[in-house]
């Protein structure tokens, strides 16, 4: 029996400093010692009291954790972030903050669990989807992969996950991206999507100098006394 709801009562009315001192760290406040180590990636059902412990911190609803804060789950923090959003028995706010840390951790190792939510398409719910391409749009700015990945998103059957991959193409900026919007534009058939397409790109439209700024074609004044 899962005790995520019962756990996650007794947390919150501790707070975060109690929650992160039942992670064991090392005596140097350095990385976990090796009886902190986290186990091998569970299945679904088989929580460690530490998987609990981070359900927790992540469903802190007026405060984000802070990478600090997630580091002491231990080097194989972004597989069990993983976990935690893929399980649907965790409550849906845990999930898409595990997503969102990913982002903010932005390592290649993250990137690479983003990428495997990204694979698991529809078996994943449509707002975690969302949290997806909205985490993508919003981190991992200098791994030029990312494009490739969102680009995906524009094909998930859910409009609302399209609009967030549409966003995040938008944030991404590149001609490369501004392009991949401008084809999926031709394509799209929602009208909510549509409308934002519509508004990103006037959004990118130079707009046009003001009359003070107007080049003017030079005029030929009459000699003095008028024409002759």
């Amino acid at each position: 029996m899962r005790l995520f709801p019962l756990v996650i009562a007794v947390s919150l009315s501790l707070g975060p400093r109690a929650l992160l001192a039942r992670t064991p760290v090392a005596p140097s406040g350095g990385p976990p010692s090796a009886s902190a180590t986290p186990p091998p990636p569970r299945s679904v059902g088989a929580a460690t009291a530490s998987d609990e412990a981070l359900v927790v911190l992540l469903s802190l609803i007026h405060e984000e954790p802070s990478v600090e804060a997630l580091q002491r789950f231990g080097p194989e923090l972004e597989s069990r972030l993983a976990q935690v959003a893929e399980d649907p028995t965790v409550p849906r706010l845990a999930r898409v903050r595990a997503v969102s840390s990913l982002g903010r951790l932005g390592t290649e190792a993250a990137l690479r669990r983003i990428e495997d939510l990204v694979a698991r398409g529809t078996a994943l719910p449509p707002r975690l989807r969302m949290a997806v391409f909205w985490t993508l749009g919003h981190f991992f700015e200098a791994v030029p992969r990312r494009l490739d990945v969102i680009r995906r998103g524009l094909a998930d059957p859910d409009p609302g996950v399209r609009e967030a991959a549409v966003r995040a193409l938008a944030r991404v900026g590149t001609p490369e991206a501004l392009a991949a919007l401008e084809a999926h534009r031709l394509r799209e058939r929602h009208v909510a999507v549509r409308a934002v397409l519509r508004a990103l790109k006037a959004a990118t439209r130079v707009a046009p100098l003001p009359r003070e700024g107007r080049v003017r074609r030079p005029q030929i004044l009459p000699k003095e006394g008028g024409a002759r």
